[in-house]
């Protein structure tokens, strides 16, 4: 006779889950849409138009992460950028407003002391925007124009949502001759 070996039967251990951060909902601004106009809500829709670079990385890019990364971490710098397709706002439509809404996901790596700006960038950066590294996102002539103001620490807290409002497009048509609108 064989004997048969204990059977063992595992004891879960518990886990603790992390709580996702929560993201408050999106509040448009009460702009009033002009008589015949349209209000268009443009978010990036494909991961390969979202993403960050970083100086000396051996990636080109690391577009297709719906993260941003920007700032300074580990004696490396970080930009991000998206880009926005503006296809669907027929060509000399007047700007009336624009508002970019930025919101805070992580702090772990957030320094006190920083400072973000955005800049739009310039038309030619839409050709290869999938090839865009550090050096191409980082150039002077890369920007068309910077957003005011510039955020601290403080305005990019977790779940925290900081407007840009730009009324420095009012009286500018768009879409652009390529119709993409990039963001860095």
């Amino acid at each position: 006779m064989v004997a048969e070996p204990p059977i063992f039967t595992p004891i879960p251990t518990p886990t603790v889950i992390p709580s996702p951060t929560t993201v408050p909902p999106l509040e448009l601004p009460n702009v009033p849409v002009p008589e015949g106009g349209q209000m268009y809500l443009l978010t990036p829709m494909q991961a390969e138009v979202v993403g960050w670079a970083r100086e000396a990385d051996e990636e080109i890019n690391h577009f297709g992460d719906f993260n941003i990364f920007a700032g300074n971490f580990e004696g490396q710098q970080h930009v991000g950028a998206m880009q926005f397709d503006l296809t669907t706002i027929p060509v000399g439509s007047p700007i009336l407003y624009a508002d970019l809404t930025m919101t805070g996901l992580a702090d772990e790596w957030l320094g006190s002391d920083g400072t973000w700006s955005v800049e739009l960038l310039a038309e030619w950066m839409d050709r290869d925007w999938p090839t865009r590294n550090f050096h191409w996102l980082n150039r002077p002539d890369s920007a068309l124009a910077a957003l005011d103001p510039v955020m601290s620490a403080g305005e990019l807290a977790v779940g925290r949502a900081h407007h840009l409002e730009e009324v420095a497009f009012m009286g500018m048509e768009f879409p652009l001759d390529d119709q993409r609108f990039d963001v860095l």
